[in-house]
């Protein structure tokens, strides 16, 4: 069985929908070769292409266990953005967030928030108990909307990552629903 997400998520400024792949495009694919966007997510140690972008997106379309969600601000009327679900362990009732904005002109505006709290509801409804997620230790914008949405720090993974050629610590947090 496929994960789909038949229900839409809205909050004050944004809807959560399931991507797919008519959504990859040079905006999206630039996004993902952006060094200030994504300079703390693990993608920015591949060069991306429409192509390679459709072949992820189409996996996760076709995933059991991950459910990738496109942001789309209501405000700027386009998609802004990611958060994906997964993996979706249904034996134990627990998942992954990873998320990314990827429009710059959405950043500030608490939608990495309101994404977080949307997929909390989505994760409820898949009758998860637990939300797990992790941010470079610099990464002060992921810290403070996992800790809005009430995520707690479980641990760190010291010097796990190297950013800039320097090592960084990886933080570990959670959240039981």
């Amino acid at each position: 069985m496929v994960l789909d997400l038949t229900f839409l998520k809205n909050s004050r400024q944004l809807q959560l929908f399931t991507l797919t792949t008519d959504l990859v495009g040079s905006e999206y694919v630039g996004w993902l070769n952006d060094l200030l966007i994504n300079r703390y997510l693990e993608s920015r140690l591949s060069l991306h292409t429409i192509e390679s972008t459709i072949n992820v997106v189409s996996t996760f379309m076709n995933s059991k266990t991950d459910l990738l969600m496109g942001m789309y601000s209501l405000e700027m009327k386009k998609h802004i953005g990611n958060i994906k679900l997964g993996m979706i362990d249904f034996h134990h009732g627990t998942a992954e967030i990873g998320l990314m904005i990827g429009d710059k002109n959405a950043w500030g505006k608490g939608i990495a928030t309101e994404a977080i709290q949307l997929t909390i509801e989505v994760a409820k409804q898949l009758e998860l108990r637990k939300l797990t997620a992790g941010y470079y230790e610099s990464n002060v914008g992921s810290k403070r909307a996992f800790e809005k949405s009430g995520f707690i720090v479980e641990g760190s993974r010291k010097a796990q990552f190297l950013l800039d050629g320097e090592p960084e610590n990886h933080i570990l947090i959670g959240l039981i629903l």
